[in-house]
């Protein structure tokens, strides 16, 4: 067994701190030099004297524990400090019985019967492994100890009518283009944030996937919805952000506009929700959307620029369809009583409400 030496900080006369401060042992009561040691196990012998850090504080010394000790304090120019001569120095008593030798009364928590085992136990099952404990208590405000608190990605996945995600993370991408009716539950209060890789329908249901339109939503690539389990197995749509940048209709109004020159190769002045113009022949046009609409029960409203010779010009509607409506211009060009004829207008107005 060893016994640890405790020493005074070295002081000089005004009280402050002796840096290098020297320290010589010796048995007790005499001046025959002990050899001390640097480590518990009496392994490594101190260099005699033992010399003090800047602030005076002299390195953990040790020595056997049959052995009494002495020492002698002086300054770093071996003057002798204040404190002098410690005869004898005030020890302690160091155990070297390990850990695993150490008995430990096992608790509800913790099965062990001895001081090692048990702290393994407790780095295993709580340090290491916070998964052991299912309902894990916070306390108060969390410290993130200035790290980012993330959501977990999970694996990717594929879509489908009953959509059930993973326990791998709280955000997921999702595959392929099958309509999504429902999400298996994953617990209430849950929050998952999905984007969508491809084009498919989230089916509006009163109370297992409520939407915020309150009808169904034709997702695109690169789309974001965030959803919470209010109930087991029912979900709300709390966000719903598009890649594009549009807004997800909630209530009816205008879905797209389209100001363009229809001459020539048709091009787009400026609009909403305009994929393109496909030119189909002399005044008949395709207005392709970005985002399709709902139905295509919509509502199509048309302007042309008069013609530059001062014949009446109009435009009526063709084909409607959810991604594009068709528009046909036409003039008198021979004159008042002519029949109307095709005509390419120069400036063609287009708004799209539903």
């Amino acid at each position: 067994m060893s016994i640890q030496a405790i020493l005074p900080r070295a002081l000089d006369a005004n009280g402050n701190p002796a840096p290098g401060a020297k320290a010589w042992f010796y048995n007790t009561g005499t001046t025959t030099a002990q050899t001390v040691y640097s480590d518990t196990a009496l392994s490594t012998a101190h260099t005699q004297p033992v010399v003090a850090d800047s602030n005076g504080v002299f390195p953990q010394v040790f020595g056997v524990g049959a052995t009494a000790l002495k020492v002698v304090l002086t300054n770093a120019a071996e003057v002798a400090l204040p404190e002098g001569t410690i005869d004898p120095v005030p020890t302690s008593t160091i155990s070297t019985s390990t850990a695993g030798s150490i008995p430990f009364t096992p608790t509800a928590g913790i099965a062990q019967t001895n001081v090692q085992d048990a702290i393994e136990e407790v780095y295993t099952d709580s340090l290491q492994n916070v998964v052991e404990d299912t309902a894990p208590q916070l306390g108060g405000p969390l410290d993130a100890n200035s790290n980012q608190v993330r959501a977990a990605k999970g694996v990717d996945v594929a879509s489908a009518a009953a959509l059930t995600l993973g326990n791998d993370g709280n955000s997921f991408d999702i595959t392929g283009t099958t309509s999504i009716t429902s999400i298996a539950t994953k617990g209430v209060g849950t929050m998952v944030t999905l984007h969508f890789d491809d084009v498919l329908t989230l089916t509006h249901h009163a109370t297992d996937l409520i939407l915020p339109t309150g009808a169904n939503i034709t997702t695109a690539a690169g789309d974001i919805a965030v959803f919470y389990e209010y109930a087991s197995g029912d979900w709300r749509c709390v966000s719903y952000t598009r890649a594009d940048g549009t807004a997800l209709a909630i209530s009816q109004g205008i879905r797209a506009w389209a100001l363009f020159n229809g001459t020539g190769t048709p091009s787009l002045t400026g609009g909403f929700n305009i994929a393109s113009i496909t030119d189909n022949g002399v005044g008949d046009y395709t207005v392709n959307f970005t985002n399709a609409l709902a139905s295509g029960n919509y509502c199509v409203q048309l302007t042309v620029k008069q013609n530059g010779t001062g014949n009446s010009t109009f435009a009526h509607v063709g084909t409607r369809a959810t991604g594009s409506v068709q528009v046909l211009t036409k003039s008198n060009t021979s004159g008042e009583n002519a029949v109307p004829a095709p005509y390419d207008a120069d400036e063609i107005h287009v708004t799209i409400t539903q």
